[in-house]
């Protein structure tokens, strides 16, 4: 990661490129790539799946050309702020609940 120049963006211009295709890797640890993924989106399910592995995902990187970098504390609040707006009315955000894990 040391050798990317960063690209910020807001969480609002994140949320608009979600479905948008392009070239996503998850970096680990020491530069590692973990996986790539064919959208943001894709790219965040991809991240969320890998906690549960031995991998550790430090950003999720837009590659070639512009090169946007998303650190993993910025992708929690975005796929947080998309989880709570589609739930349905009545229900409610459980955080930190083992993705699988039965309520009853």
């Amino acid at each position: 990661m040391k050798d990317i120049t960063r690209s910020e963006r807001s969480d609002e211009q994140l949320e608009a490129i979600i479905a948008e295709t392009g070239d996503w890797v998850l970096v680990g640890t020491n530069d590692q790539l973990i996986c790539r993924a064919a959208s943001f989106g894709h790219a965040i399910d991809q991240a969320l799946d890998q906690m549960f592995g031995p991998n550790v995902v430090i950003a999720l990187v837009r590659r070639p050309c512009d090169h946007i970098v998303v650190f993993t504390d910025q992708m929690f609040r975005i796929w947080e702020r998309i989880v709570t707006r589609e739930m349905p009315k009545g229900c409610r955000w459980i955080p930190n609940l083992p993705f699988g894990e039965d309520l009853l």
